[in-house]
């Protein structure tokens, strides 16, 4: 009641405001903004121009012609395309503008009145201006232009003059802002589309700055009217009767198109190739020739007249909406491609895409072409009522919408016309073409539709149109609206009263009898078969995976299709009769859709129907198939089937067997499961036979009867067996040579001993059983007494076919009978008659020939057992063998049974044997019996034969003789010693006979020690036999040790008589070596040389290299001056001494002998002597060498010591001084006794101060340095670290002097020192006379710290006192962490005193200074927490990066919990230590690859590094080490300043490391001069057990012996290894290994003959040193870096050898520190990266010019 009240009082406020009352205004319209609004739902491309075409096809023009003008300053030949267009002209040449037109034109949503026009709303006209201000038009004698005053739109017309008076309409239109002309392809597309559905529009050009780039052309033909049978074909009004289809005809059109083409590269140079055809030139308005694209294409439009019919209330509403009436007629229009107009356009080229749809849909054209598409493949244009953008059907309003829907209708009727006149023609031209074809052979249709070019057929070209029609009006869903699909397919249907036509395989049929054919249709895959058998069905075949199969999907889901079924193949089969191939397919049908149906792939009906037991009688009572004379018959007529393999299918069948043409094509369990058939019996096949008169008169019916019952009969069941015997053994049925009888009548023909018998006869027995012939009673034998008794009364008979009888009964034969045949003589032997044979001597003698008997005779019988078969090779050896006259068959029946009876087939062992070793023999036959023994060995002769037994000497040899296989052998070298050999003939059999390749070793000791030879030559001889025999073992060769066996020419300086052949024991005897050491040993010993072969048998027997460590020691004891003269003196005798001294564990237990050592003048010592009896330090010293006893000579420790008293000393060599002390010499430093003493008061100085501050601060460094290397060395300190330094007091006297006093002789020195030490005060004096030196105070502290000092403690002790903490940190000692204390820079005295804010006054950094800091070191410690960082920044005071990173270096810092990524380290320095694995690994072979690949990056990465820095040149700077590194420690990177300037090279340390490099040059250089030869000696170094597995380790190599010199090098092998054989093996790699290894030579300037190769092949040791030599392994590199030398690429080949310069590089460096340093410490690591660094640059440059081979 509320709502009623206030609706009443505002209809009482609305007419009192409406009345004359209220205040009147006018409505103010915003016309720019409604322009603007209307244009923004104008989205489409190409607006304007489709709006002006629009109106000239209203104005009935027949041309337009559309202007760009671009900013070009200047005219060119070519339209330029890229340009912007500042001015648009359109003209079109249809009606002038009249009076009513311009009035429209000025008016804003006034439409043309005229319902025949496209324009309905009145606004097509304003979209000129979204791209212009002020459109200028003329039309006619008038012409009028629009301009804007602010938002308001006024127009100004004018009066043209009669000259200025064009047929043109022209629309001039300024760019508000200069626009790009469209992409002229897609314009052209737009255009040609354009122009499909235009009334009037023919023509249309288009030109850019007067040059033509754009010319289409619309032809049309002389519209066909289609007629319309409207009473039984359609429905011709739509359901609401707006529309009533009049007329339809139909309208042939062709465009063509000419398309400026833009010169390009690729186009000039194609012009002068492609044909004319394709690309034109032509000129435009100017005469310009220019280069056009030409093509045409063919479409037809169908035209249907539409009478209209409204109510007028639609009418009304319409009318309203379009401000025009409805008209009473229109026309709706589609184009339509056909396949033959398609065929023959050019729709490949792309202005035509749009305009032909195939097989798109195509579009809605309301004038234009629209975005709606019609949801099948042709355009259509009707008068739609669109939205106002009109790029969309209207169809939200409630009466447009239903003129629209009403008009969708006819569109769908429209499409059924046209499908159906085509249909009609294609219907027309197939009869005529093809005619009518009641059988089709859908295969060869199949066949005909793959056709391409040429081959297709008339039939295949109308089948493609047919599709092609049935495709285009397939509908699918339009877009956007699917409204248009939808009611246009929808009544596509529906307005039909007829049937739809479709392409079959019979031409055109309506779909009620068209059957569609597809592999998925449940129960029907195998549609191939179908297409076999169904000929008289019409068909269509559809493919679930083919695109043009989709319209007949959609028929056959739509139930307009009906699929194919089992009625049809009723059908099919009613209507005719098949050919035998045909009904084979059939049935294969049916197998098929019956086992579909079992696996569930049949629908619903097929299964039902396969259900009824009347459907498989159906099938069987339709199908008859025809045999090939033309005879039909019925499936249901056949109940059997036969089976080839039982019954042939040549014989005789019963009439109800299925062909076997047809059975053979089907599995037996087929025909019985889905037809009901059984396969046809044997029995009731022989009863078919039974009746057949031809089996008892024709043989060869009837053995091919019997072949078919016996292959059958063991297979059937016992009863039927017996029925079908019996029923056989009433016919005569069996083939014999007396005709055909009963089965009981007859003889297997195995039975010949009597001519009148009738035997079987058959021309394939082996088909016929003989189980069965049994079975029907055929004899196979007579009774043997009968047999006897025939025979023997006959007298001359024959034993051949006697024993082809007997072996045919053989089975029947009792034990008596064959014991009596045995016995019997029955067998005649072949006789033999002498012939004549000339021997080598010429005599003649008799041998055995082969000749028949006389032919009359009676031969003499002997028993089987008593002769051999008759053989050829029984027949050479003149055995008796039977005389048999027909082919012998050793494996024939007959000969099985004479063996039963005896018969030999070969001799026995012991008669062969006897034979080929009977000296009575001629050698022809002794030879003829060998060579059957060794034919015949593994057959008959093997399991008896034994060599060692064997008496008979029946094997000839070389020298002509025979012997028996256990004293002759196979190898020829074996004579030497007396042994006799195999023939070479039988060397291939020497196995088989027994005959061993060479005596054992019992026989070979026997034949040596009885032919010892005195001759060198043929001792050699024998000698190089035996090494061919060292796999004997050494036990063997241990006996000849003591046996004087060896000739040799004495020529020792102590034999008693020289140049005489002597036999010596090969314990006395060595062999001859070519060094020269061995050049005074000849003068000692016997030296040897027979060969290389030889002399591998002699080393076995006790020959040895050279002489034994106790052999040179007894030899030196005897008579040390006559030694020392023959071995020339000096370095010659040194080694003999360093021999004695690696291998003195072996003499130790020789106390005698040591004792002697001991007392006699063997060793050798040397003084030093000064010139002319001076002790002037500047003149060169001499040295006086000496042999001495032990008690004589000192072991120099005391290098000062022995500079003061030059006492006679050992060599410094640490190997000869350990041979010194254990012969008892003592060390120099013991017979030294110092007392030192000072001047003046003694007190405690500044100077005293600083040197107690820094001895304590370095004491930690030292003792912790000293540790790491030496752990042992704790046991030696005086006191704890905490109490030395608690204890130690550094004073300062006026002058200290050291006295030394030499104990052996008294003599005393005394010299003034900078410093001495007291050890019980721990007390260190300094003197203040003279400067301090360092090493005056490192000694003292030794004193003071250690009880035992070492060789060069002072030094080292030296060098950590002097260096700064920052350079003992960059050398990588963990300064900080062994302090345990910051590094603080201790305050000034003098401003001590400074107040605690004047302090953080001046520490005080600024936090940007601070933020540069921390980022530069977090540059080297990325992971560290930057407020770490920061915090220890400003605690330093100056140098902050540098002390911040070292102390980051030395201890733990915490880590930031989000680090940037680190980057690469640029240098990093090893710590020195040696890592221990445990107990139980094994280091592999890859981390030994590793030690020199790592030095090698590192070193690599360090030179890189400062040759960048320093412009290539090798500068040192402060980050390079002066001395080795302690241990635990990494060094960081180089210390920067802040400025990034190079570090003062007037830097004291700077100087100190240079002097250090100067130096360790030296120092390097001399350790390389004074590596040496090994001479050939042997390596023998006694076991050891280390902690560490180390890669150089000299243990494994404790048992080396010289080979020989080869590739330049010494060449040595482990004891167990033979080295000949690895010489020869690896000789190439050798040669490859040697080639690195000269490289290197060159690189460190190394002595050649200092470098030894060897060979081992187990262990660790890569390489090692020793005294002076340095030996590599090759067995390392044949694993690591040897390529093959077949390798096919070189840049392998190259890497290889680089990798292994790489390794071996290190691996020297490594080995060469050893001359400093033989543990692995933090010292010899240190040498090994100086060595490395030192000579890098030079190995670079080797490394790259090393080639690949």
């Amino acid at each position: 009641m509320v709502q009623m009240e206030q609706g009443r009082k505002l209809d009482q406020l609305r007419d009192h405001v409406m009345s004359a009352d209220g205040l009147e205004e006018k409505v103010e319209v915003n016309q720019r903004h409604l322009i603007d609004k209307i244009l923004a739902r104008y989205s489409a491309e190409h607006v304007v121009y489709r709006e002006l075409m629009q109106n000239a096809d209203d104005a009935s023009a027949q041309g337009v012609q559309i202007l760009f003008t671009t900013d070009s300053p200047v005219k060119t030949e070519e339209p330029n395309l890229k340009g912007k267009c500042t001015r648009l002209i359109i003209k079109n040449n249809g009606i002038p503008f009249r009076p009513e037109d311009w009035a429209r034109l000025k008016s804003i949503a006034e439409g043309n009145p005229d319902e025949q026009k496209i324009g309905a709303f009145g606004v097509g006209f304003y979209s000129l201006f979204s791209i212009c201000e002020n459109p200028f038009v003329s039309s006619g004698q008038h012409c009028m232009g629009f301009f804007f005053k602010g938002d308001q739109l006024y127009t100004r017309r004018g009066q043209l003059q009669d000259e200025d008076v064009t047929p043109w309409t022209s629309i001039l239109m300024d760019m508000r802002q200069p626009i790009t002309i469209p992409e002229m392809t897609g314009f052209a597309k737009f255009l040609t589309c354009s122009l499909g559905f235009t009334a009037n529009l023919r023509e249309i050009s288009v030109f850019v700055d007067d040059h033509r780039v754009f010319h289409i052309l619309k032809r049309t033909d002389e519209p066909r009217p289609m007629a319309i049978d409207h009473k039984q074909l359609f429905t011709s009004s739509v359901p609401d009767g707006i529309f009533t289809l009049g007329s339809v005809s139909i309208q042939k059109v062709q465009l063509e198109v000419e398309r400026f083409v833009p010169p390009t590269f690729t186009s000039s140079l194609m012009s002068a190739f492609m044909p004319k055809v394709l690309l034109g030139a032509s000129s435009d308005t100017n005469g310009t020739p220019l280069t056009f694209e030409k093509a045409s294409t063919f479409l037809r439009v169908v035209t249907g007249v539409l009478k209209v019919s409204v109510s007028k209330e639609l009418e009304r509403e319409m009318e309203r909406s379009t401000k025009k009436k409805p008209p009473k007629q229109t026309n709706f229009q589609l184009v339509f491609t056909g396949r033959e107009e398609l065929d023959v356009s050019e729709n490949t080229n792309i202005v035509f895409q749009d305009l032909v749809p195939y097989p798109e849909q195509g579009r809605i054209y309301i004038g234009f072409p629209t975005h709606q598409t019609t949801g099948c493949c042709s355009h259509m244009a009707a008068r739609f009522i669109p939205t106002v953008e009109r790029e969309s059907i209207d169809f939200a309003d409630r009466y447009i919408g239903k003129w629209n829907r009403e008009l969708l209708v006819m569109g769908g009727l429209l499409c059924r016309v046209v499908y159906n006149d085509e249909m009609e023609q294609i219907r027309k031209l197939y009869k005529e073409l093809v005619g009518n074809e009641e059988l089709v052979d859908n295969e060869k249709l199949l066949e005909e539709d793959k056709a391409s070019g040429t081959e297709i057929t008339p039939r295949t070209w109308l089948r493609r149109r047919a599709f092609h029609a049935l495709q285009s009006f397939t509908f699918k869903p339009s877009t956007p609206s699917s409204i248009v699909s939808q009611d246009q397919g929808f009544y596509f249907y529906e307005m039909a009263r007829s049937d739809m036509h479709v392409m079959t395989s019979h031409g055109i049929q309506p779909l009620l009898k068209t059957r569609s054919l597809s592999s998925e249709d449940p129960g029907l895959a195998a549609s191939d078969l179908i297409n076999k058998f169904i000929k008289s069905i019409p068909l269509v075949s559809i493919s679930p995976y083919a695109t043009a199969d989709a319209p007949l999907q959609k028929l056959k889901a739509e139930k307009k299709l009906k699929p194919f079924g089992i009625r049809d193949v009723f059908q099919e089969l009613e209507s005719r009769s098949l050919t035998i191939d045909e009904m084979i397919i059939c049935m294969k049908w049916w197998i098929n859709l019956h086992e579909n149906a079992n696996v569930g792939y049949t629908n619903a009906e097929t299964k039902e129907l396969l259900s009824l037991p009347q459907t498989r009688q159906n099938f069987l009572r339709t199908a008859i198939f025809t045999y090939k004379d033309g005879t039909p018959m019925q499936l249901s007529a056949v109940s059997s089937f036969i089976n080839p393999k039982l019954i042939p299918v040549d014989m005789p069948l019963p009439q109800n067997v299925l062909p076997f043409e047809i059975s053979c094509q089907f599995q037996h369990a087929a025909l019985k499961i889905h037809f009901g058939w059984s396969e046809l019996q044997v029995l009731d096949w022989v009863r078919h036979v039974f009746s057949n008169p031809e089996l008892e008169t024709s043989p060869k019916f009837a053995e091919k009867v019997l072949s078919v019952v016996s292959k059958s009969l063991t297979t059937q069941a016992k009863p039927n067996q017996d029925i079908i015997i019996n029923l056989l053994k009433e016919k005569r049925c069996i083939p014999t040579k007396r005709g055909m009888k009963y089965p009981t009548e007859a003889y297997f023909p195995t039975v010949k001993l009597f001519e009148d018998l009738p035997i079987m006869i058959l021309e394939h027995p082996r088909a016929i059983s003989e189980t069965m012939l049994l079975s029907l009673g055929v004899r196979k034998h007579v009774e043997l007494q009968l047999i006897f008794d025939r025979l023997v009364s006959q007298g001359n008979w024959s034993h051949i076919e006697l024993v082809k009888y007997l072996a045919s009964v053989q089975n029947m034969l009792s034990t008596k009978e064959l014991h009596r045949l045995q016995e019997t003589a029955i067998f005649p032997k072949v006789e033999e008659v002498a012939k004549e044979e000339t021997t080598a001597n010429g005599k003649a003698t008799k041998e055995a020939a082969t000749e028949a008997p006389p032919p009359k005779s009676v031969p003499q019988r002997y028993k089987a057992k008593e002769l051999y078969a008759p053989l050829v090779e029984l027949k050479n050896l003149k055995l008796p063998t039977i005389k048999w006259d027909s082919k012998w068959k050793p494996a024939s029946e007959e000969t099985k049974f004479l063996e039963v009876l005896g018969l030999r087939n070969y001799p026995t062992l012991a008669i062969l044997l006897n034979q080929a070793a009977d000296p009575k023999k001629g050698q022809a036959d002794r030879n003829q019996s060998l060579k059957y023994f060794i034919d015949n060995f593994d057959k008959y002769y093997r399991e008896f034969y034994n060599p060692l037994t064997a008496i008979e000497p029946f094997i000839p040899c070389r020298d002509g003789g025979y012997s028996k296989p256990s004293e002759c052998f196979g190898n020829a070298e074996a004579a030497v010693l007396g042994f006799k050999v195999i023939h070479t003939e039988l060397s291939a059999v020497r196995d088989k006979l027994g005959v061993r390749e060479d005596p054992d070793s019992p026989q070979l000791l026997k034949a040596f020690l009885g032919n010892i030879q005195t001759d060198p030559e043929n001792a050699k001889n024998v000698f190089n036999y035996m090494a061919s025999r060292i796999s004997l073992g050494q036990s063997t060769w241990n006996q000849l040790q003591d046996v004087e066996f060896i000739p040799v020419k004495d020529s020792r300086t102590t034999a008693k008589e020289t140049n005489t052949i002597t036999l010596m024991r090969p314990t006395e005897c060595y062999f001859l070596s070519k060094d020269a050491q061995n050049d005074f040993h000849k003068e000692l010993f016997v030296f040897i040389d027979f060969g290389d072969v030889a002399n591998t048998f002699l080393r076995c027997c006790g020959v040895k290299n050279e002489p034994t460590t106790l052999e040179l020691a007894q030899m030196m004891v005897r008579n040390p001056q006559l030694y020392w003269k023959l071995s020339g003196g000096g370095e010659n005798y040194l080694n003999v001494l360093r021999q004695i001294a690696n291998q003195f564990y072996q003499i130790k237990r020789n106390r005698s002998l040591i004792d002697k050592m001991r007392t006699a003048k063997i060793l050798v010592g040397y003084r030093q002597l000064e010139p002319d009896g001076s002790k002037t330090s500047d003149k060169t010293a001499t040295f006086e060498y000496c042999l001495v006893s032990a008690n004589s000579v000192y072991i120099n420790d005391d290098a000062n010591g022995y500079h003061l008293f030059s006492p006679i000393c050992a060599p410094m060599d640490p190997v000869i001084e350990e041979l010194y002390k254990e012969l008892g010499c003592v060390k120099l430093s013991t017979q030294i006794r110092e007392a030192s003493s000072y001047v003046g008061p003694v007190q405690t100085t500044p100077r005293s101060a600083d040197i107690q501050s820094q001895v304590v601060e370095r004491i930690p460094i030292i003792l912790y340095q000293v540790f790491v290397d030496a752990p042992q060395r704790k046991s030696e300190l005086r006191m704890s670290q905490d109490k030395i330094i608690r204890k130690l007091q550094v004073v300062e006297a006026t002058k200290i002097n050291i006295t030394r006093t030499f104990l052996p002789t008294g003599q005393k020195n005394v010299q003034w020192t900078s410093s001495c030490g007291d050890v019980n005060e721990c007390k260190l004096y300094i003197g203040g006379n003279k400067e301090i030196d360092y090493y005056d105070v490192a000694a003292s502290l030794c004193h003071i710290l250690f009880r035992r000092i070492g060789f060069n403690d002072a030094i080292i002790f030296e060098r950590y006192l002097v260096a700064s903490l920052d350079n003992l940190r960059s050398r990588g000692v963990p300064v900080d962490r062994i302090l345990n204390t910051p590094k603080v820079t201790k305050p000034a005295v003098d401003n001590f005193s400074q107040s605690l804010g004047e302090v953080e006054v001046e520490d005080q950094k600024s936090s940007k200074q601070l933020d540069e800091y921390t980022k530069k070191v977090q540059d080297v410690f990325p992971d560290c927490d930057p407020n770490f960082i920061r915090s220890e920044l400003q605690k330093e005071k100056q140098d902050h990066v540098a002390n911040v990173v070292n102390k980051l270096l030395s201890t733990q810092y915490p880590k930031n919990t989000n680090p940037a990524p680190p980057a690469p380290p640029e240098f990093q320095k090893p710590d020195g230590q040696v890592q221990k694995p445990e107990a139980h690994t094994k280091p592999p072979v890859r981390k030994l690859e590793s030690i020199g690949t790592n030095f090698f990056n590192k070193f690599t990465r360090s030179r890189t590094k400062t040759e960048q820095e320093d412009g290539g040149s090798r500068k040192p700077t402060e980050h390079q080490e002066t001395g080795p590194p302690p241990s635990g420690g990494n060094a960081g990177p180089p210390p920067t300043t802040t400025n990034g300037a190079k570090p003062n090279s007037q830097n004291p340390v700077m100087g100190d490391i240079k002097n250090h490099q100067q130096v360790m040059k030296r120092q390097l250089e001399q350790a390389i001069s004074a590596c040496q030869s090994n001479s050939a000696q042997s390596v023998f170094s006694p076991p050891t057990t280390h902690n560490v597995q180390e890669y150089c380790d000299a243990t494994s190599g404790q048992n080396l012996k010289y080979v020989a010199k080869t590739k330049g090098y010494e060449f040595y092998v482990h004891n167990d290894v033979n080295g000949p054989v690895v010489l020869q093996q690896y000789d190439a790699q050798l040669g490859h290994f040697s080639s690195v290894i000269g490289v290197l030579v060159g690189v460190f300037n190394i002595d050649a003959l200092a470098i030894h190769i060897f060979y081992d092949t187990t262990g660790n040791t890569i390489a090692f040193y020793r005294n002076g030599s340095l030996f590599f392994n090759l067995r390392f590199y044949l694993n690591l870096h040897d390529a093959p030398s077949a390798a096919p690429d070189t840049q392998i080949r190259r890497t290889k050898r680089r990798d292994a310069l790489k390794f071996w590089y290190m691996t020297m460096c490594h080995e060469l520190a050893h001359c400093f340093e033989a543990r692995h410490n933090a010292q010899h690591e240190y040498y090994v990266e100086s060595f490395a660094e030192m000579y890098l640059d030079t190995f670079i440059d080797k490394l790259m010019a090393f080639p690949a081979s």
